[in-house]
């Protein structure tokens, strides 16, 4: 069995910083499926090496920035790739849950929900761990109603608050008040199939594949594509607000 590398480039707007809060999201550029280079995937996470027996120290190729872990503000689309969110084992039927498309998923078992149950299990394999999505839709529909009053009120801008009642059958939600609406802060779960995830800007990629001497030449194909649209977004939205977010899998 190989590793693969899953990796999206994502911006910010070109006025703003990468926010690093859940609920002020980056926006997905581009999806990139990178060949098994295993040398770069040493390069750019100590992901693994083509030489598994070799210690760390003696490997070809380091890590020049050690994995980071996932950034709390991915984009909605990598958040509902990378976690599924937690919601009570009892309800999972009155969620709607669309895809990236917009299209509902009528199957419930393809839904990217999991119970509070199912979280702990995977966390207590470490293998998982927790994180929040930020979604502004999906909310119940009493929520909806209390969330439209809530938007006519004038609560204090970054205001979080928390929502629900026993007697809705729902559990307390968290709610962040953004400049024009709310948004909702659902608990979330890592689907655990991720191995060191991380993310860096294009500067950083060119100085880790430097630091390995590796040249632009020997790095897997579809990977050199990557880094030249990173590189071209960033020229054209600007210096740091561009990244690559990535992670690998078995």
């Amino acid at each position: 069995m190989g590793m693969d590398m899953i990796s999206f480039i994502e911006t910010c707007c070109p006025e703003d910083q990468f926010s690093g809060v859940p609920e002020i999201q980056a926006y997905l550029l581009a999806e990139f499926c990178v060949g098994r280079d295993y040398d770069l995937f040493d390069a750019l996470a100590d992901a693994r090496s083509t030489q598994a027996e070799v210690p760390l120290e003696e490997r070809r190729c380091r890590a020049l920035y050690p994995a980071r872990g996932i950034p709390p503000d991915l984009s909605l689309t990598v958040a509902w790739r990378y976690y599924d969110l937690i919601v009570e084992s009892e309800l999972p039927d009155k969620y709607f849950w669309p895809t990236c498309d917009g299209r509902a998923i009528e199957d419930p078992a393809k839904r990217p929900i999991v119970s509070p149950e199912e979280a702990q299990k995977r966390v207590a394999t470490g293998e998982a761990h927790y994180g929040v999505v930020a979604q502004d839709f999906n909310e119940p529909k009493w929520v909806g109603e209390l969330l439209l009053r809530l938007r006519r009120s004038k609560k204090p801008m970054g205001k979080e608050l928390i929502i629900g009642q026993a007697d809705h059958g729902y559990p307390p939600l968290r709610v962040k008040r953004m400049p024009f609406w709310y948004v909702l802060l659902w608990p979330a779960v890592s689907k655990g199939l991720e191995y060191k995830p991380s993310w860096l800007y294009p500067r950083e990629i060119r100085e880790t594949l430097a630091a390995n001497q590796l040249t632009e030449d020997e790095v897997d194909r579809d990977f050199r594509i990557c880094l030249r649209a990173l590189e071209d977004a960033e020229k054209e939205i600007g210096k740091d607000r561009v990244r690559l977010t990535f992670w690998f899998t078995y």
